[in-house]
């Protein structure tokens, strides 16, 4: 399977374009017909909770999650963008978003829907602002390091610190590399598609992509995509959500299952407490791709992550 995921990315991330004329100024990095599946009413305005300055108030889906020329940079007197690859890939999958929606469940999703899916996930990581962040973070950590013990950090290239066009241009070169590194990780994890009953709603933010880890690590963190025991969600609408599961999860709750079905078949009295209704349903959705109702107190922990 890896390998006809890489030749799928091939076709979802092309070079960048090399233009000065006719491209959008503003440039989303959370695709427009992914805000709109949380519109009021299902039409263009948004309602925003800001949590720095704790102001609400409503906004287009047009003017929220956006910078202007987010993904241009300069090439000596040329202007090159990786905007027009984004927003095609983003119409690819746009379509398979909406054909799951439409569905309402995971049964029936092919290799490619879920390629384009996890092509998905993997860029609204990438291309959020915490990444970006995350990246200057660590580049300064790792140059008070390298000070305190005794060296100029402006000696390794690798620790230069990038201005605003060299930033765009590191993060065009590195989204295609990384993305298609996630696809595999992100398409090989076990799958549901999540509901919400009508009096409930799920939230999405400028972060999309939340991961959680009730495992614990004693040396190292444990929210990684590749990290054992993560639990990756994406809100797709404000009634369902996209929740990706490290397959360790599915094989314990699996294996725990059948173990209390085998004890229960051979006649073992007292029988052990049977299994809690939320893990009976996961392991439904797991099996057959139908779609499975998330709990009040999960839907404030997904919404709260």
């Amino acid at each position: 399977m890896v390998r006809v995921l890489r030749v799928r990315i091939k076709v979802m991330c092309a070079p960048p374009a090399l233009t000065n004329l006719g491209r959008p100024k503003k440039h989303h990095y959370v695709p427009q017909f992914l805000l709109r599946n949380f519109a009021a009413m299902g039409g263009a305005h948004l309602h925003v909770f800001d949590k720095q300055t704790d102001r609400v108030f409503q906004a287009n889906v047009a003017d929220v999650a956006a910078e202007n020329r987010l993904y241009e940079f300069s090439l000596g007197n040329l202007t090159a963008t990786i905007e027009p690859s984004l927003a095609d890939f983003e119409a690819k999958a746009a379509n398979v978003l909406r054909e799951v929606l439409s569905n309402d469940d995971l049964a029936d999703l092919t290799v490619y829907q879920r390629v384009v899916l996890s092509g998905l996930v993997a860029q609204l990581l990438l291309r959020s602002p915490q990444q970006r962040a995350l990246m200057r973070h660590i580049n300064m950590k790792m140059r008070q390091l390298v000070s305190a013990m005794g060296t100029d950090p402006d000696l390794l290239p690798q620790l230069k610190v990038l201005n605003k066009n060299e930033e765009k241009r590191f993060t065009a070169s590195v989204l295609q590399d990384l993305t298609e590194q996630f696809i595999p990780v992100i398409s090989e994890k076990a799958w549901i598609l999540h509901s919400v009953p009508e009096n409930e709603t799920l939230y999405i933010s400028d972060n999309p992509v939340a991961m959680h880890n009730e495992m614990k690590f004693e040396l190292r963190g444990n929210v990684g995509l590749a990290v054992e025991g993560v639990e990756v969600y994406l809100p797709v609408s404000c009634r369902r959500c996209l929740g990706m599961y490290c397959p360790s999860i599915r094989s314990e709750l699996e294996a725990a299952y059948e173990e209390y079905q085998r004890l229960g078949a051979a006649g073992l009295q007292p029988l052990p407490a049977s299994p809690p209704e939320e893990a009976v349903r996961f392991i439904g959705a797991f099996r057959t791709g139908k779609c499975s109702r998330l709990p009040k107190v999960s839907i404030e922990f997904v919404n709260s992550l």
